[in-house]
């Protein structure tokens, strides 16, 4: 980054946030380069995967809320969220792993622009040999996917929306039995041809990385925004190939809480002492985790 904004930045202090704040809005907002910010957490995947690829791929795609508070260009009140706000789009694969995303107008349905994300990332993985898979709530159940997804050779579960043809098919468990309740619990099972999966893979980004909060006026500066904040949730992710066995399934929330907001502020070359509580990270198992 101190080579990219010039000048002493690199021998001396870094650019101002003002300069900064420039880079992010103005150059990184161009079309071009907005575009490969798209393409960025799907290449790193790519490269993580060259060191053991999986068997299979598992497609999540979740649309989710960021609120807005100001005049942000593009943001509309939402009646499903009950706020004003932007309303992006994301890809995950089976392992929580980001693979795409894209910022979208507040008032636009779930499954709008589903092909512009879904389409690059089924395409990266076509020529793989891998069983493919694709899940989904009930936002996008209609035709144009189910097709989609059938050429592409994908099995996929899709939650089906409510209607009268399944409503009638349970209809008789909806019913109060006739009497007196019983002391014991009673099931009731219906079989039905088609299951359904409900997702929500974008909490841990939201929760940790807090990538729902966009703040620029332009639409395309919070483009660019929510692009950083994925790939600092997939550099996260990558936490598994270097930390040890014991914190490698650790929640990124759980990760910021115990390591990365635990620091000290040191002058000159006096050493600076940590004291910490082992409940929360023993010191073993902190040692391994800094190398």
């Amino acid at each position: 980054m101190r080579w990219i904004v010039g000048g002493k930045a690199v021998e001396h202090e870094a650019a101002s946030t003002s300069l900064m704040g420039r880079f992010e809005a103005e150059w990184l907002a161009s079309d071009e380069n907005l575009a490969a910010l798209i393409d960025l957490p799907g290449r790193w995947i790519d490269r993580v995967r060259g060191r053991g690829s999986p068997e299979t791929i598992v497609l999540d795609m979740d649309s989710s809320v960021s609120p807005t508070h100001g005049e942000q260009e593009g943001t509309a009140y939402n009646g499903h969220f009950a706020c004003t706000c932007y309303h992006p789009l994301f890809v995950f694969n089976q392992f929580g792993a980001l693979e795409r995303c894209a910022l979208r107008p507040g008032k636009v349905p779930s499954a709008n622009g589903w092909k512009s994300v879904l389409e690059p990332v089924v395409a990266r993985y076509w020529e793989r040999g891998l069983r493919r898979y694709f899940r989904d709530d009930a936002a996008f159940a209609n035709p144009e996917v189910y097709e989609f997804l059938e050429a592409e050779d994908y099995k996929y579960a899709i939650r089906l929306p409510a209607n009268h043809i399944l409503q009638d098919k349970i209809s008789y468990l909806l019913k109060r039995p006739v009497g007196r309740p019983p002391h014991h619990v009673r099931q009731y099972y219906a079989n039905f041809r088609v299951g359904f999966i409900v997702t929500n893979m974008s909490r841990p980004g939201k929760n940790a990385i807090v990538w729902t909060r966009l703040s620029c006026c332009a639409f395309a500066a919070n483009a660019v925004r929510l692009q950083l904040h994925a790939l600092v949730y997939t550099l996260a992710f990558m936490r598994t190939l270097a930390l040890p066995e014991a914190v490698a399934q650790w929640s990124l929330t759980t990760l910021c809480e115990k390591l990365i907001k635990i620091g000290g502020q040191g002058r000159a070359a006096r050493p600076a002492v940590f004291q910490m509580a082992e409940v929360a990270v023993p010191k073993q198992l902190l040692r391994t985790s800094c190398g």
